[in-house]
């Protein structure tokens, strides 16, 4: 890593121009995902197996419970995205990560005795709301805030932040609680280590819409200039 970023920053035609941070929106909008999907992947990874394990779901049961965010992404994307063009992101990309945090703490009371359609259900579709409110608009926020000719360059680094950050967060959260291959079939073992991974990926939640909301103006838009040199070479497709 140290190597291509001393590489990038010297070559005359960079893949991944070190100007483009430069932009604060574009900063920003990379943080908020970072701590979004990141906590977006492991409690999804965690909540299914606690409902399996603690609840005593079957494994098809709980994994259908991720449904509702699937099918309310398909519903609200398109006029979430409507509504960050005309009145800005920021908004959105407080209310939603904030909404995503509520659902990951009412989780964290799942017990052997919780109802599908009475608790899981409803704390999934506040997830879904939280995650529709929240995608288009921080992936337009990334998009907008550095030049056009730049947008499939900044496509890219956005969707790397986030992939990482969902692997980074699924492997080393559950070892940084405690849990440990044994755990996960054990109700009482995985309990302590699932609460805390809750409250942790609310915690996560809530600081990505805090940043959102004190990062981002409600409108932006760089001019090329404002960003990237003009010798700065058009990169290839990126995304």
């Amino acid at each position: 890593a140290v190597a291509l970023i001393r590489f990038e920053r010297h070559t005359k035609a960079p893949m991944l121009p070190a100007a483009i941070f430069r932009s604060a929106p574009f900063i920003a909008s990379n943080m908020v995902t970072f701590f979004a999907y990141g906590a977006f992947a492991a409690f999804s990874f965690i909540f299914t197996v606690a409902l399996e394990t603690i609840s005593g779901y079957s494994p098809i049961l709980a994994g259908s419970t991720l449904l509702p965010i699937t099918l309310i992404g398909l519903l609200l994307s398109g006029p979430s995205g409507k509504l960050s063009a005309r009145i800005g992101p920021r908004l959105q990309m407080t209310v939603g990560p904030l909404l995503c945090a509520a659902a990951a703490l009412m989780a964290a009371r799942i017990s052997a005795n919780t109802g599908y359609w009475t608790t899981v259900i409803p704390l999934e579709c506040i997830f879904g709301v939280g995650i529709a409110i929240m995608v288009a608009p921080l992936s337009a926020t990334a998009l907008s805030s550095v030049p056009p000719d730049h947008a499939g360059l900044a496509s890219g680094v956005n969707n790397a932040v986030g992939r990482t950050a969902a692997l980074l967060w699924v492997a080393a959260l559950p070892a940084l609680v405690g849990l440990s291959g044994s755990s996960y079939s054990d109700a009482a073992g995985l309990r302590g280590g699932y609460q805390h991974i809750c409250v942790i990926c609310a915690i996560a939640l809530g600081l990505a819409g805090a940043l959102g909301g004190l990062t981002l103006r409600q409108r932006h838009r760089h001019a090329a200039s404002d960003i990237v040199p003009a010798r700065m070479p058009h990169p290839a497709a990126c995304h």
